[in-house]
């Protein structure tokens, strides 16, 4: 029964990590937001999860958010870059908490895209599941908000496993649960930390 609920989460955060791990389509400049990703997964797809601004054009950026114009491809262009997150989830009646990583690595990229690696392991950092993702460089308006609001978007330099960065922060609720990201304000797409009630995501290593 454990092995068969360890196996089906794994399964959700490699499905979650493909959308933190690509952003989607990122929207105008820095608000690129990944969708649900490195959300409730792996937590963390820029959406929920960490995107860089909100998700729609007129998101509230009190307390020194500011949503300035950057690439929102700039994590997809270099060759041989990596980088890697450690989710710690828990689970209802099970005693240990849930802890797996999600690496993506860029094998190659062009005018027109990149091809990423993405490759999921278990606490003990063994391989589980991989796949390569082709990223197309394709850039979309922000999309309005209608009849919701924004998420409130700051500004935060925060230090993690891996390094320094200076991030966005996006904090929101969606049925009831409540979730914070930083996301990089250098590279949008790519998630630092995000927390919730029930999982906790750190960026642990990048190489550059």
């Amino acid at each position: 029964m454990r092995k068969s609920i360890f196996l089906a989460v794994m399964s959700l955060v490699a499905i979650l990590a493909v959308a933190c791990g690509s952003g989607n389509t990122p929207a105008n400049g820095a608000k690129a937001g990944n969708g649900a990703g490195n959300g409730a997964g792996s937590g963390a797809g820029n959406g929920a999860g960490g995107g860089n601004g909100a998700a729609c054009s007129g998101g509230d950026t009190t307390g020194g958010g500011t949503a300035t114009k950057s690439d929102p491809y700039a994590l997809y262009k270099k060759v041989g870059r990596s980088w890697t997150t450690k989710s710690v989830m828990t689970i209802a009646g099970m005693p240990d908490p849930m802890i797996s990583y999600t690496k993506m690595e860029v094998l190659s990229q062009n005018d027109k895209g990149a091809k990423v690696k993405m490759t999921t392991m278990d606490k003990d950092k063994k391989e589980t599941y991989s796949a390569d993702q082709d990223i197309p460089f394709t850039v979309v308006d922000t999309p309005a908000c209608t009849g919701t609001t924004a998420p409130k978007m700051t500004e935060e330099t925060i230090k993690v496993a891996a390094g320094e960065f200076e991030c966005y922060v996006v904090e929101s609720e969606a049925g009831g649960v409540k979730s914070k990201s930083w996301s990089s304000k250098k590279y949008p797409g790519l998630s630092v930390k995000m927390e919730t009630d029930t999982m906790k995501m750190e960026l642990v290593e990048f190489k550059d």
